[in-house]
């Protein structure tokens, strides 16, 4: 009895050997990759077939032919499949159809006549008789080590079977590798078979295709316990693109993507789909473009819809859309999981290619999800114009998922749609959500600069600043807005940090912008200032800066400004404390006479509007022609004065116009005399040089007085001439600070009380 049972059992090691043998010719019938994807079918199928089940064996061994349609060793596997479970016609049929396509191979011969005789059981059909066994045997042979193997795994002995297959190679050397690890394999016991594969590994001296069944075999038992020496073995890149495309499979296994970079990083030719799959994975992190790469390299060899997914995913997280877009074209609907559809749609949407994203959206049936509330917003959005259907399907999606990125997007469309407050509310819930999210902390600071609200406006933005250190259209930003707040030693700290990282003005906008923070500059550090304004003329005449109670021939003017209160200049409302001296002369050409002392506090009103209101004591320095001291009391503005029609230095084009409407209206208290003044001027700036300008200009000037008895003063003319204009001081954080000019004019009197004449006025002017 224990002789048969022996002979059966080294029955199966042979038929054991024989299939791995085939294996090995079927690996040279189909590429890599093919085989790849065939061999766990077959190896399934041979151990079902040890177990005796025999029908999922044979839908093992199918599916295997129907990856090899083409292999004769795959029919013969299930040719043979066929005759032992009684089906010889199927078995006659499958090889006469393989003997058209491969005639030369004298095996499918042997199998058509093999056919003729009745399957050979794996142990002897019927139980031997009782009197067989009662009779007397025969001194039996020592069993081989052969022998001992195949009973010892029969018995699941793990550990002699292991110790046995050890004494098989010590004895025969390597030959036998292929076999006793495969019958390792399928009693179950893999570190068994991998700890045999390692202690040979790289199977050198073996045919190539020997080295890749033992490769592909090893990449099926080990696990991802290995030691370091191992590990640096199985990582030492093999000779050829095969060897290392199967050396892949093992080193994914220990995920170590380092080792897989570099056994595969030569990116040759020969390398399978698989290869370019496993080679991506590992690129994604490190390098998402060459990951795309080796996604695209895996489709265009055919590794079908698992690579074209890869490289749709890949593409996408590599904003390339439209690769991104074309490999999801290449799935079927059908074949699509609604995460994909998702995908897909996500893909189309960011290509803006919109029938193609409302095709996939109204294809997914999954659950409820943000994402497709989110994307069927943008394609209400962008590709429908519709954006009241896009504000609800973005605030379901904000419901489900709150996120920074769908409220940036919902606000946006909501201030669009001139619901300002609805947007300001969204993004302060939102950076409620994601307060270290640079982008929304400034929107949101944008948004409470539109509403007005700067210190809250402030707040954002210097946290968006302090995420977003090298954003400098923040840091100018922050230039007005601490300004709006008069924290001015900010607002200079913020204006010299964005000028010191101006690059080079690039065009027309940035030197604009550059001129206009450092004028900002400059007015913020300013607290003196002197002026000069003195003019001559050939006929008494009046002026806008004169007393508008008398004509004068000449009229002079120092004044010396000082702004109080810190800081300075409250975000353009200022109080300031001045003195000046002032003199005329009625007929000589200097204007000495009369001087006065006037000593006062002028205070400006409001940011926006250039509107004085001054108070001022005015003392003679003189007492001749009967002058006294006097309060006055005063308004004074300009208008029309400003940005593009203002005197001050324009850093851009050849020239500019400019045009101003002065007003003054004074009330003197002890003389109870009222005068007004009012002045409108067009002039030209022609620039002659980085600084200067020929200013040719006319104006209309209306002076009037009123005094209890005297008569009224009444003057009107029209004046015209030509200025020259140079600015001064200029450096690299203030714009212009001082300023003169030198101008001579002609007037001429539409009606005057004191004045018929024509004039020739000479005018000099200046401010430090």
């Amino acid at each position: 009895m224990k002789a048969r049972w022996m002979l059966a059992a080294l029955m199966v090691g042979l038929s054991a050997i024989s299939q791995a043998n085939d294996t090995a010719r079927l690996q040279k019938e189909v590429s890599n990759y093919r085989y790849f994807l065939i061999y766990p079918h077959l190896n399934k199928a041979f151990e079902l077939e040890r177990q005796g089940q025999w029908p999922p064996a044979i839908a093992e061994l199918e599916r295997a032919r129907a990856l090899a349609p083409d292999s004769p060793s795959a029919a013969l596997y299930l040719a043979e499949g066929y005759r032992r479970t009684s089906r010889p016609q199927d078995a006659r049929h499958l090889l006469l159809a393989q003997s058209k396509i491969t005639p030369a191979d004298t095996r499918l011969a042997d199998a058509l006549r093999s056919l003729a005789s009745p399957p050979k059981p794996a142990v002897p059909a019927q139980p031997p008789s009782r009197k067989a066994d009662d009779a007397p045997q025969p001194p039996s042979p020592a069993p081989s080590l052969s022998e001992r193997f195949d009973l010892a795994l029969s018995e699941r002995r793990q550990a002699q079977a292991v110790s046995l297959a050890d004494m098989l190679l010590a004895q025969q050397g390597d030959r036998p590798l292929d076999a006793l690890s495969y019958r390792l394999q399928g009693a179950g016991y893999h570190d068994a078979a991998a700890k045999l594969l390692l202690a040979r590994y790289p199977f050198a001296g073996r045919a190539e295709s020997e080295r890749l069944l033992l490769l592909h075999r090893l990449a099926a038992v080990l696990s991802s316990q290995v030691n370091d020496r191992q590990h640096a073995m199985l990582a030492r890149p093999l000779d050829t693109p095969a060897l290392r495309a199967a050396q892949a499979l093992i080193l994914r296994l220990l995920d170590d993507c380092p080792a897989i970079r570099t056994v595969l990083g030569d990116g040759s030719p020969r390398y399978p789909a698989q290869s370019w799959l496993i080679l991506g994975d590992c690129y994604r992190q490190s390098a998402p473009g060459l990951a795309q790469n080796a996604y695209r390299q895996a489709s265009l060899l055919g590794a079908g819809g698992l690579a074209d997914k890869a490289l749709a995913y890949q593409a996408y997280a590599n904003r390339d859309y439209a690769t991104a877009l074309q490999s999801w074209r290449r799935q079927s609907l059908d074949d699509m999981t609604p995460s994909e559809r998702l995908a897909a749609a996500a893909s189309a949407t960011q290509a803006r290619d919109w029938d193609q994203a409302e095709i996939w959206l109204n294809a997914y049936h999954g659950e409820e999800r943000a994402e497709i509330h989110w994307l069927r917003g943008l394609l209400a959005a962008d590709g429908r114009h519709d954006p009241l259907r896009a504000m609800e399907e973005i605030s379901r999606a904000i419901a489900l998922n709150p996120r920074a990125d769908y409220s940036m997007r919902l606000a946006a469309l909501q201030q669009q749609s001139g619901q300002a407050r609805a947007a300001l509310q969204t993004l302060r819930q939102a950076v409620a959500l994601a307060p270290a999210d640079g982008e929304l902390q400034s929107q949101l600071g944008y948004a409470e600069w539109r509403a007005g609200n700067a210190a809250a406006a402030a707040q954002a933005l210097t946290q968006a600043a302090a995420i977003r250190p090298g954003d400098q259209t923040l840091i100018r930003q922050l230039v007005f807005v601490q300004t709006r707040l008069a924290n001015n030693d900010k607002a200079l700290a913020y204006a010299e940090q964005a000028l010191d990282a101006w690059p080079s003005p690039a065009d027309d906008d940035d030197i604009a912008q550059r001129f206009a923070l450092t004028r900002l500059h400059e007015v913020l550090s300013r607290r003196w200032t002197f002026s000069l304004d003195a003019w001559s003329g050939s006929n008494p005449s009046s002026s806008a800066g004169a007393n508008a109670n008398q004509s004068y021939r000449g009229y002079s003017q120092m004044m010396l400004d000082y702004l109080l209160g810190h800081p300075a200049s409250r975000d353009g409302r200022t109080l300031s404390a001045y003195a000046r001296v002032f003199a005329g002369s009625a007929q000589e050409p200097l204007p000495l006479q009369d001087p006065e002392l006037g000593v006062g506090l002028n205070w400006k009103l409001w940011r926006d509007q250039v509107i004085y209101l001054a108070v001022e004591q005015q003392t003679p320095l003189t007492s001749a022609s009967g002058q006294r001291a006097d309060q006055m009391v005063r308004a004074s503005a300009s208008f029309f004065n400003a940005g593009r029609y203002g005197d001050d230095w324009h850093p851009l084009g050849h020239g500019w116009l400019a045009q101003n409407l002065y007003l003054d209206l004074a009330r003197y208290r002890l003389a109870e005399r009222t005068a007004l003044s009012a002045d409108y001027r067009m002039s030209y700036h022609a620039k002659i040089a980085e600084g200067q300008t020929l200013e040719p200009y006319g104006h209309l000037q209306y002076s009037h007085s009123r005094e209890p008895g005297a008569a009224d003063y009444d003057d009107q003319r029209f004046g015209a001439g030509l200025r020259w204009n140079l600015w001064l001081g200029q450096d690299d954080y203030n714009a212009y600070p001082h300023k003169v000019s030198v101008g001579l004019e002609l007037q001429h009197p539409l009606h005057s009380s004191y004045s018929p004449g024509n004039a020739v006025v000479f005018s000099i002017g200046g401010r430090w």
